[in-house]
């Protein structure tokens, strides 16, 4: 989302002339110390796309309707062969929610949307006009399992559109047929931009090379919450909040927008609330993380966000990541973690969610438990809240961020804290001057209890003192209510979470001083290639380093890159590189693809080359006379070196982008490919 008050390490100048509402703070408060109010008035809401019944159709056009959706079922046996972008991407959490009938109706339109899904069949319209996306017949060979109302349509087709989020295609209106007291057909309808089967399985590609990403960020992932922890982060540093209009008032109104496709294809990167949780959704479908779409009101207005287990569908944490996408409008993309697992008392002072006692368009499943504890808080998981009882002179702020500083995961080397009050600001400050502002939460909406607002500055512009130990001093958060942050260290009875298995347990005794908090990485299935300790705390590896993800090895080149430095298996033949990699809770940017990085892969017949790779280093695709179609959907490269894609196939096609095809095909006939 955008906010006007964000200034991130920008001038006292700029500032003070661009920034409403800024005032310096603190007895050390420098031009780069601001503050600013920051209210939920400000976030996005109204954005929603509500369901609409289009009505009943005729007798004659029932029949129209429905023939569209005449592709064909899958059967039962057939569901394995369904791409896995598809098979994976929907959950069943608002199905368990129907009645048996209800049920019935819901897996027709599933098998109708799989079969349409995966044919490149186009659909033509209805004789109303209108393009169906998945169909069900109610009433087949004297079975009776039609619904007795409107409202049942509208429960079934809001569970299976909450559950499915890889139908991007669908739009969210739908048609049925009969009475109004006995439904015999229901037709979802499909957005007529995705009528043509290859329009749909164009977008299908880009949306799996998009999941290959967040896959490949998430690979040796210490726990589930480190897993949402950085799908959170990806989704926020890769889009923006979508606006019809320059001055960011009116949400887009366009499915693409409301839908996965605006987050996953290149051709878009924006999107509104119900963009920003379907893709949540779909992402952590597919890594087998237990997730509830969510939709309602937030601050007045319709709104989506998500709940997500870490404790095994037990209990959820509630999430609203378009509210955490704060720095659209700045020059570097940030998040905040305001509502990343808010105890759910103050969750929903601000979101209401829809309810099953509602009817029509405002119907909404039974929602899970949900958990009213700060136990999932980012700010408790990584130590990240600053107090009295741990921040209260110079050498103990000092010690705090040495901590902080080893622990916090936020993207592009920001560092997030929550703050008790302006003291314990000061101290902080005075160690670090690269604060870049200290932002108030409105006292009627403090989301974390003792603390009044939060500050984000550039990690790399501090300095630890020293190495912190993998067991850093217990910070007063470790309460699992976190009502206050008087005490310093867990009691008997409280309760700390162990992020290697995402369960609260038992502290160890009271006099304990070392943080259970901590994310304690377990190896990946593939060790590093030269000995990395990545026990206890996570931290970036030193330059140099080599790991293996699968069958690839990397190297690392800087703080947080790597080059892709040697796929070690002969009989890959379609290859993603993509555009992030994850190793011991860290995520690394793709920079680069080595010298002869695919002189084993002899059968390699299509590669896509991710958006962060700025070098293809000389011989990466040497003689790979298979190799016919390279896809680079990165806008960085500066260098291809010699013989890149020498011998490749002789009718290979390059697909670059538009606005780099000019510079692109210069490097590649510099590097010695003959014709692109």
């Amino acid at each position: 989302m955008k906010k006007k008050f964000w200034g991130i390490l920008l001038s006292t100048a700029l500032l003070l002339t661009s920034l409403d509402g800024f005032s310096a703070i603190g007895s050390q408060a420098s031009s780069t110390t601001q503050e600013a109010q920051e209210s939920p008035a400000s976030y996005p809401t109204g954005d929603c796309l509500k369901l609409t019944c289009l009505g009943s159709l005729e007798e004659d056009e029932t029949q129209s309707l429905y023939s569209t959706g005449s592709l064909g079922l899958y059967n039962s046996g057939e569901s394995s062969s369904l791409p896995s972008y598809i098979a994976d991407g929907g959950g069943d959490y608002g199905y368990q929610q129907l009645t048996s009938k209800e049920q019935n109706a819901y897996n027709k339109l599933l098998k109708s949307a799989q079969k349409i899904a995966c044919s490149g069949e186009d659909v033509s319209p209805n004789d109303s006009g209108y393009y169906v996306g998945a169909s069900a017949t109610l009433v087949e060979k004297e079975i009776d399992q039609s619904l007795s109302s409107i409202d049942q349509v509208y429960e079934v087709v809001c569970a299976f559109s909450n559950d499915h989020p890889e139908f991007y295609w669908l739009d969210v209106s739908f048609y049925y047929g009969g009475s109004s007291s006995k439904i015999t057909n229901i037709g979802v309808i499909m957005d007529s931009a995705y009528a043509s089967g290859s329009v749909r399985q164009a977008y299908y590609e880009e949306i799996s090379d998009s999941l290959d990403q967040y896959k490949a960020a998430c690979q040796g992932a210490s726990s589930d919450y480190e897993k949402v922890r950085i799908v959170h982060d990806l989704l926020v540093s890769q889009i923006d909040y979508a606006y019809t209009d320059s001055s960011n008032t009116t949400p887009e109104s366009e499915l693409w927008a409301h839908s996965i496709l605006g987050a996953m294809s290149d051709d878009y990167k924006r999107g509104v609330c119900q963009c920003y949780a379907e893709t949540m959704t779909y992402v952590l479908n597919v890594l087998g993380i237990p997730n509830v779409y969510t939709a309602g009101t937030a601050s007045g207005g319709s709104h989506a966000w998500n709940l997500v287990s870490f404790d095994g569908s037990s209990t959820y944490s509630c999430m609203d990541v378009t509210w955490d996408d704060i720095g659209a409008k700045h020059p570097t993309e940030v998040t905040t973690y305001t509502y990343f697992a808010l105890k759910s008392s103050k969750f929903i002072q601000t979101h209401q969610a829809d309810t099953s006692d509602q009817s029509g368009a405002d119907w909404l499943y039974d929602l899970p438990t949900l958990n009213d504890t700060d136990d999932y808080s980012y700010y408790t998981v990584y130590s990240a809240a600053a107090n009295s009882s741990n921040v209260n002179s110079p050498s103990s702020a000092i010690e705090f961020l040495d901590q902080a500083v080893y622990k916090a995961c936020a993207p592009n080397n920001r560092l997030h804290l929550i703050i008790e009050d302006d003291t314990v600001y000061d101290y902080l400050n005075r160690a670090c001057l690269s604060f870049s502002g200290c932002y108030y939460f409105t006292d009627n909406t403090l989301p974390f209890e003792g603390y009044t607002c939060y500050a984000i500055w550039d990690k790399t512009a501090y300095t630890p003192s020293s190495t912190p130990s993998p067991t850093p001093a217990t910070t007063a958060t470790a309460s699992p209510t976190a009502t206050t942050a008087a005490t310093a260290s867990p009691s008997p009875t409280s309760q700390v979470i162990d992020i290697s298995s995402g369960l609260p347990k038992a502290s160890a005794a009271a006099t304990s001083t070392t943080n259970s908090l901590v994310a304690q990485t377990t190896s990946p299935s593939s060790s590093p290639v030269t000995s990395t300790d990545t026990s206890g705390l996570t931290s970036y590896l030193p330059v140099g380093t080599s790991f293996r993800q699968g069958w690839t090895t990397y190297t690392v080149t800087g703080q947080d890159t790597v080059t892709y430095k040697k796929f070690n298996k002969k009989t890959g033949t379609k290859i993603v590189i993509p555009s992030v990699v994850g190793y011991g809770g860290k995520t690394y940017r793709i920079t680069a693809i080595g010298k002869k990085a695919f002189s084993k892969c002899k059968k390699l017949k299509k590669i896509t080359i991710g958006s962060n790779v700025t070098t293809i280093e000389a011989k990466a695709f040497y003689k790979r006379k298979k190799l016919s179609i390279i896809k680079i959907k990165s806008k960085k490269i500066k260098k291809i070196g010699k013989k890149a894609f020498y011998q490749i196939k002789k009718k290979a096609k390059f697909y670059l982008p538009s606005s780099k095809k000019k510079v692109y095909k210069k490097l590649l006939k510099k590097s010695g490919v003959r014709k692109v």
